[in-house]
């Protein structure tokens, strides 16, 4: 009992270096009978379905260790609480194809990230607006200069630290499809999510635009803050040929894709392969994995069907870690789950972990410390939290 009581506090306090963010402890709230969870989804037919209960309005009010007396988590779900992925090449339609799943099933659908949001503060400045003034070698770079090849060699030699930030801001989208899920009942589909980041940083390194280390310190990240988030229940794999992508990719016609030197077809090629070689076999140990040629897709019907005929509960007798996250029969498990994505420092400390000096693209240069601290780290809009700037908001009156 003691061990167990330990175990407790240690979960809530603000210094306690392990994050029982998976396995709950008995004690957070009264283990009470609930519905058994429906194994298949159910169509809507674009219709809003009815809740069981309304949703806890989890943004305004966070899920905490007082309200888990009073609000039970399994109760608001129903046959479409599920979490779904949309994962496939770059252009090939993902967004498309989650849009119209979220509207068939009735669920919330999360587009990818855009990764211009990365580099914008609480108050919407933009730290690119620094490169001016930062040396090349500690700047900022996005998506457009990397892809383009646009910028000096020592600026572009910093996109470790890109995709480093790309990586956080979407642990934290997917932060918030469990939250959601878990506060509303509703289900989740998201267009690419945080585990399918493996993909591009195998592919960049393959590729020679990621060094070893750098590669070793992303995985190293990516093993220590993934474990702690339970797996979706679906991954729909958008399937494509190479000329089909590249048609897509020129329609769309974005010039620093269409015409980029680095999104080539061999890095496509390479794409795909690492998908269905690397991502799919890791995630079908967790998750059900079902693809689709986007160039063949039977009608949506039929589709419909399929999705609807998938058992995303029961794992198989020779898979037991498949939906292994979602097959608590205790209370507690989910509301602790619930509580621990509500504090959001809890999460941001998955992230503390030191760089190596041996992954020099990972890092400030250390010559340029002190000028990164002074022109970043320093600037208002970046020192202070959203609301609080001195130079902008009335602080005096805030708690």
């Amino acid at each position: 009992m003691a061990l167990l009581i330990n175990r407790a506090i240690g979960s809530i306090q603000p210094h306690a270096r392990q994050l029982l963010l998976v396995h709950g402890s008995r004690l957070q709230a009264a283990n009470l009978p609930c519905t058994t969870q429906v194994a298949k989804l159910t169509t809507t037919h674009g219709q809003p379905a009815k809740r069981k209960h309304p949703a806890w309005p989890y943004k305004t009010r966070p899920y905490n260790e007082f309200y888990q007396f009073m609000d039970h988590t399994r109760k608001r779900f129903d046959d479409n609480t599920k979490i779904i992925l949309i994962e496939g090449n770059i252009g090939v339609g993902k967004s498309w194809f989650g849009k119209q799943i979220a509207d068939e099933f009735d669920m919330k659908f999360i587009p990818d990230l855009k990764d211009q949001e990365i580099f914008i503060t609480g108050d919407g400045f933009d730290l690119r607006n620094l490169n001016e003034r930062l040396p090349p070698r500690s700047g900022f770079c996005d998506l457009e200069t990397f892809y383009g090849q646009s910028g000096p060699p020592a600026l572009l030699n910093t996109f470790g630290r890109t995709l480093l930030m790309l990586y956080y801001h979407h642990y934290l989208y997917y932060v918030e499809a469990l939250e959601h899920v878990l506060n509303t009942g509703q289900g989740v589909v998201m267009e690419r999510g945080v585990f399918s980041h493996m993909v591009f940083h195998n592919v960049l390194r393959r590729m020679g635009y990621l060094s070893a280390n750098a590669l070793k310190y992303l995985n190293f990240v990516y093993d220590n803050t993934v474990c702690e988030m339970w797996r979706p229940h679906l991954v729909v794999y958008v399937d494509a040929p190479l000329d089909f992508t590249r048609t897509m990719i020129n329609k769309r016609n974005i010039a620093w894709e269409s015409k980029s030197p680095v999104i080539q077809d061999d890095f496509l090629t390479l794409m795909d392969k690492v998908y269905k070689e690397k991502y799919l076999p890791y995630m079908s140990k967790y998750s059900e994995v079902v693809s689709y040629d986007i160039t063949d897709l039977p009608d949506w019907e039929i589709i419909v069907e399929e999705l609807e005929g998938l058992d995303l509960d029961n794992p198989p007798f020779d898979n037991e870690d498949k939906f292994k996250h979602w097959q608590s029969e205790f209370e507690d498990d989910y509301n602790l789950m619930r509580m621990n994505l509500a504090k959001k420092w809890q999460v941001n400390n998955l992230f503390t972990m030191g760089v190596p000096w041996d992954a020099p693209e990972m890092l400030v240069h250390p010559d340029d410390d002190e000028v990164f601290r002074q022109l970043v780290k320093e600037h208002p809009e970046v020192k202070y939290q959203k609301g609080y700037n001195p130079e902008k908001n009335n602080v005096l009156l805030k708690w």
